[in-house]
């Protein structure tokens, strides 16, 4: 049975280890981990086990000793989903330089990250909440053309594959050809900045300010909740509590007695995060071309873009839902648990002469 349990105001509660997720960036939207219904699958149920869903619902498929038990053992299983809005963010961005010397490059690159920095501390960055990441110094190689000239055997007109012989001698011709030869060019030098903030409006501003010191790739967004091992036990707990009431309920309204739990047959809490949850799709129609066998037509495409989004885990799934409305990325955590019972031992039955007699 769905249903949707509303709970007033973000769970605050007390600080553990920081749990890292990612979202957004190149990393969500050209990464393999998105889902794209375009590509031949629903987007959802695609058989793809980097699916969020595929993966949950995975979770819950029947074990063995439930098609063997003849009658003799229960089970009850409960399915919860929460959506949780992060406390804090730390944004990525890539800088790339190209230097005829390594010297050259990382000259470059120091100007590039100052000034990049001094924009970010205009925006209330502190420099303890920015860190600069040593990434790959690569050679670049480049083709150089050049001409050679060298002589070879003429060929004949009437068939330019049959070379032509002299009786008495062999008649050489000059022919120039051109080579493309590879060599080293210079030399190209990666960093990443990461920035750790708390407000997300930030980020555009943070976008403007790499784009104005020409730096174009935002690389990920991470998502930081302080309190995650805390978030996932209260989830477990009210787990635990909607499998009683579920007991509860067949007591009451179908007569159905429980045994008490014999072992708990399933526990698998998860985590997903919001670059596990985009799909894209393409919002345009193609016309088709089918030319005959004589006619020769070159078919030039439009340039038809994408359209990615968050694709959440979906409530209908799960028993309960903390936090339904989701209006932004968050961060989904969910448990499944499954209970075996044993069967409820029947009544003695009654001794022997106790309906009369003597």
């Amino acid at each position: 049975m769905n249903k949707l349990l509303s709970v007033l105001g973000f769970l605050s509660l007390a600080t553990c280890q920081p749990a890292f997720a990612q979202f957004g960036g190149g990393a969500a939207m050209g990464g393999s981990a998105i889902r794209d219904g375009a590509s031949g699958g629903s987007g959802i149920y695609d058989g793809n086990y980097r699916n969020p869903t595929t993966r949950e619902l995975a979770k819950r498929a029947p074990l063995p000793i439930e098609s063997y038990t003849a009658g003799e053992l229960n089970f009850i299983s409960a399915s919860m989903l929460m959506n949780v809005a992060p406390d804090e963010y730390v944004a990525v961005f890539a800088i790339t330089e190209e230097g005829k010397t390594p010297q050259e490059a990382n000259e470059k690159m120091n100007v590039t990250i100052k000034s990049f920095q001094k924009s970010l501390s205009g925006l209330g960055v502190k420099p303890k909440d920015m860190f600069v990441d040593f990434v790959i110094l690569n050679r670049i190689y480049a083709f150089q053309l050049s001409t050679e000239t060298t002589k070879q055997l003429a060929r004949s007109k009437d068939n330019p594959f049959e070379t032509q012989r002299n009786a008495a001698k062999e008649e050489l011709v000059e022919v120039q050809r051109t080579i493309a030869k590879e060599e080293l060019a210079g030399f190209e030098l990666k960093k990443n900045i990461s920035i750790h903030f708390t407000d997300k409006l930030l980020l555009d501003k943070f976008a403007d300010a790499a784009a104005a010191n020409k730096i174009y790739d935002l690389v990920k967004v991470d998502y930081l909740l302080k309190n995650l091992e805390q978030l996932q036990e209260d989830l477990q707990t009210q787990t635990m509590a909607l499998i009683k009431k579920k007991e509860a309920r067949y007591l009451k309204g179908l007569g159905l007695a429980f045994a008490p739990a014999a072992k708990v047959l399933v526990d698998k809490p998860s985590v997903y995060y919001p670059v596990e949850q985009y799909s894209s799709y393409q919002a345009a129609e193609g016309d088709r071309v089918n030319p005959s066998y004589d006619t020769q037509i070159i078919r030039v495409e439009a340039r038809k873009t994408k359209t990615s989004y968050f694709n959440p885990l979906r409530g209908i799934d799960f028993d309960a839902v903390i936090n339904p409305v989701v209006i932004e990325p968050t961060i989904q955590l969910t448990t499944y648990l499954k209970i075996q019972y044993g069967v409820q031992p029947l009544p003695a039955p009654p001794a022997v002469g106790s309906f009369g007699g003597n």
